[in-house]
């Protein structure tokens, strides 16, 4: 009996010290998997920084191209008007040229009338 009990001590010993081990190594284990989570997280927290950073400067030239683009379009909007002013400014003058058209045509009818008598009158005498 005592020759079984001291095996089972053995024994006992034995697998505490396996449980040990064992216990150790997955401490050991643990350590390295909360160092790694530890710097993954410090990794994605200049990350995130480094983004938040970046979408604030995308945030401010968004709203400069945003203020670029309204001025852009009231530029466009003056020039509109611009062309629209000049485009009556044109009319009103071809309106003018074919006024002028018509006064000189009526002018040069008179001036052939006038050639036509006079050679009429030079002619009878």
């Amino acid at each position: 009996m005592d020759e079984r009990l001291e095996a089972l001590t053995q024994s006992v010993e034995l697998m505490a010290g396996m449980h040990r081990d064992s216990e150790r190594r997955f401490q050991a284990q643990l350590d390295r998997i909360a160092t790694q989570f530890s710097q993954q997280t410090a990794e994605h927290e200049q990350l995130f920084g480094q983004l938040a950073l970046r979408n604030q400067e995308l945030g401010g030239t968004v709203r400069e191209l945003g203020e670029e683009v309204r001025e852009v379009a009231g530029t466009v909007r003056e020039i509109g008007g611009t062309v629209r002013d000049l485009s009556g400014t044109v009319r009103q003058m071809m309106n003018g040229i074919d006024s002028l058209a018509r006064v000189a045509g009526v002018h040069q009818e008179r001036l052939d009338h006038h050639e036509e008598r006079l050679e009429r009158l030079e002619g009878a005498s």
